[in-house]
Order: C-alpha cells, then sequence, then structure tokens
C-alpha cells in the first residue's frame, strides 16, 4: 500500500526520509468516490510489488547503484454507519500493513518485513448527487514494530501522519467510471534521526469501461496519478540543504477490474514512474479487492 516506501537508502544520497509517505498515492482508481451503503461493513484488500531499479536526484538523475524491492498487503474494514443526514452517508475504518523492503547500495544491502502501520479513519462523509459521487475524510497512521536508524531498511517510518483524502466519481454512463482522489499528508517528526518529511500532495486518477455489452464483468482502463511535495524536508527544524529534498514523480498505466457481483470485484493495475525527483522511481504492481461481509 506504501508505493513510495522508502524508509530507507542512502545517508550518502541524502534519500534516508525523502520519498516516504503513509498515503498510499495511486491506490484509489476505480470508483473511488463510493463508499459502503447504511449498515454495511465491506472489506478492502491492498497488494502492491515496487520495483524500484533506481533512486533520482533533485535533478532527476540516478543516485549510482541505489534501487529496492518493496512489497505490501493492506487489509481495510470500513462500515458505514446507519444513521446518516438526507442524502449524506457517514462511514469509519480501520487498516493494518505488512511489509517486506530490500534495499540495495554500493557494497552493501539490507532487508526488512514486519506490521508496519495501523491506519484508523474516523470519520467519512459521502454523498451521491446525480452521476456525481463524492467521499472525503481523514486517516491516522500510527507506526508498529521496531525501528533502527542505523540499518538500510525498516518496516515502518517511525513517525504518526495525518492524511486527507478528497474521492469522486463521475458516471456519465452506465458502463464508464470516471474517478480521481486528491490526498495529502503531515508527517510528525521521526524521534530517532531529527528528520521530519515534508507535506506531499498527490492527485490519482482512473478511467474504466466495460466494452463487452454482452458481459459487462470487465472494465478495462487505465490510471495514474502525480505526486508533488508542498513544503521542504528538515533536519533540527532546519530545511535539508539543496532544495528541502521535495518528492515529485508521476505514473500512468493500465487496469483491469472483474466483477463477480455488482459488490465484489478485483481489479489489477500496473505504475509505470517517470519523472521523478528525490525519491524512487520504478514500476508498481497492484491487486486490490472488495467485498461485503
Amino acid at each position: 500500500m506504501l508505493l513510495l516506501a522508502a524508509c530507507v537508502l542512502t545517508p550518502a544520497a541524502q534519500a534516508t526520509e525523502g520519498g516516504a509517505s503513509h498515503y498510499p498515492f495511486g491506490a484509489q482508481t476505480t470508483y473511488s468516490g463510493f463508499l459502503p451503503p447504511p449498515g454495511v461493513t465491506v472489506f478492502y484488500g491492498y497488494s502492491a510489488f515496487y520495483d524500484a531499479g533506481s533512486v533520482r536526484d533533485d535533478e532527476g538523475d540516478k543516485v549510482p547503484g541505489v534501487s529496492l524491492d518493496f512489497a505490501a498487503l493492506a487489509p481495510r474494514f470500513v462500515h458505514t454507519w446507519a444513521e446518516g443526514a438526507g442524502r449524506f452517508k457517514f462511514s469509519s475504518g480501520i487498516l493494518f500493513e505488512q511489509i517486506y523492503i530490500k534495499v540495495r547500495v554500493p557494497g552493501a544491502s539490507d532487508k526488512a518485513n514486519g506490521i508496519g502501520l495501523f491506519g484508523v479513519e474516523p470519520l467519512y462523509v459521502s454523498a451521491s448527487f446525480g452521476n456525481w459521487h463524492f467521499a472525503t475524510g481523514s486517516i491516522f497512521y500510527l507506526p508498529l514494530g521496531g525501528y533502527d536508524k542505523t540499518k538500510l531498511a525498516n518496516s515502518n517510518l517511525n513517525y504518526a501522519a495525518l492524511a486527507y483524502q478528497f474521492n469522486a466519481t463521475w458516471t456519465p454512463a452506465p458502463r464508464w467510471d470516471i474517478s480521481w482522489n486528491l490526498g495529502t499528508e503531515y508527517n510528525l517528526e521521526n524521534k530517532a534521526t531529527d528528520y521530519q518529511s515534508g507535506m506531499p500532495w498527490g492527485l490519482t486518477y482512473g478511467v474504466g469501461y466495460r466494452p463487452f455489452s454482452q458481459n459487462l464483468k470487465w472494465d478495462l482502463g487505465f490510471t495514474g496519478y502525480h505526486v508533488r511535495q508542498l513544503t521542504d524536508d528538515r533536519i533540527n527544524g532546519d530545511p535539508v540543504p539543496g532544495g528541502g529534498n521535495r518528492l515529485e514523480k508521476n505514473a500512468i498505466g493500465p487496469k483491469v477490474t472483474y466483477w463477480f457481483t455488482p459488490a465484489v470485484a478485483v481489479v489489477a493495475q500496473w505504475h509505470h514512474e517517470f519523472d521523478s525527483r528525490n525519491g524512487p522511481q520504478g514500476d508498481v504492481f497492484w491487486l486490490e479487492w472488495a467485498f461485503p461481509l
């Protein structure tokens, strides 16, 4: 679920915590403006494999010899409460994340595996207006497991964060899904390193279409995202020299959705990243699913 999982990398590359994010930019690409109906709990499963063949500096150039592999599995439960307010619905959720990460630098490598975080989604507000569907709310991320600042790889970022997201879906016709997600995150300081990551902002988008009129179970389309860091990373309260180590990246790729029922679906998607700065760059392979409990 953490597609920018650099809790890691090399101090020589000044990327010890640059490029990191709890919020899963790139995940919310299919009917993102929808939440469960009143009184229903839905299980969402997110799995991702990130093959970051390079790490990019402030100019977008490769940092020699640095790369990482990252895999994550994140179960999530969202419940919509039976009591709403007119057309507005209220939902809450929780999530966990299991992480595996392997880091390679010149002359060394390291790996870590464990539960990385616990997320609390206290309140979402959602509503539909004709063919437009919206959902918005916040997420609190809390790190779990051990952390060692001397290691190249850790399974958590060792600091809490607050994220906020706004999701929208437009369904101009029954066979179309045009969705987007706006997300941002405020990070607390990593007390072990005195490093505070800046605030990223990201736009995730997805377009899906059911092309087979005789079989509406298949949904084909494309997705992508743009992420840009709005504030500087800081060490001991001061901006990181050389521009604040601000992350920037883009990605695009195809997605395929299969609907077993109107409420049960599996989504497979691939994001190819490009034009990255101050963070890893590679390919992200996603498998996501949802079903009511």
